[in-house]
This record gives C-alpha cells, structure tokens and sequence, in this order.
C-alpha cells in the first residue's frame, strides 16, 4: 500500500479512491430509509416519524436514493433522533 505522501503527490482524487465509506463500519447495524419529505429535517436535528414496530437503538440512515444520511437512534417514543449527520443539508453546496 502506498504511503500517504505518496498518494498526496498524486492529489486528492488519489487519496479519494482510497477511502472506505463511511456506513462500512457500521454494516451490522440495522438501517432505515428516511422517507424523502423526512431527509431534511433528519439532517437539520430534527426527530421524524418512524414504523412503529422498530426495536429502539441506535441505526444506520439512508435517503430514498441510498445517500449515507448518518447515525440515528429509535426513541423511547418511537421516534428517529438524528445523532451523527454526515449528510448535508438537501441544497447545501458541496
């Protein structure tokens, strides 16, 4: 494996192709897709509905489109609390 200077030299797109995503390490998670209406309030801290038969703990979060969204967590209430966003904001730049 080449050493980090060297894939630097190379430049960012390097570096890039060899990053894992970030969900890889929470694979043995349960995930949930956040319907579309739901992602940007999700992203933007805020709870949203969720199927009512969902053990509570912590999940792995999805957009329709299969976009990472983060690490949510089913409440007490049934409810899905976002606790990690990775994505940003829907019409963010970037």
């Amino acid at each position: 494996m080449p050493a980090l200077e060297e894939l630097a030299r190379e430049g960012l797109e390097a570096l890039d192709r060899r990053l894992m995503p970030a969900d890889r390490a929470l694979a043995s998670w349960p995930r949930i897709v956040v319907p579309a209406p739901l992602c940007g309030p999700f992203v933007n801290g805020r709870e949203v509905p969720v199927e009512s038969d969902r053990p509570r703990g912590k999940v792995r979060t999805y957009s329709p489109d299969e976009k990472f969204l983060g690490i949510g967590e089913i409440t007490s209430a049934g409810r899905l609390a976002p606790r990690r966003v990775f994505a940003a904001s829907p019409g963010a730049d970037g």
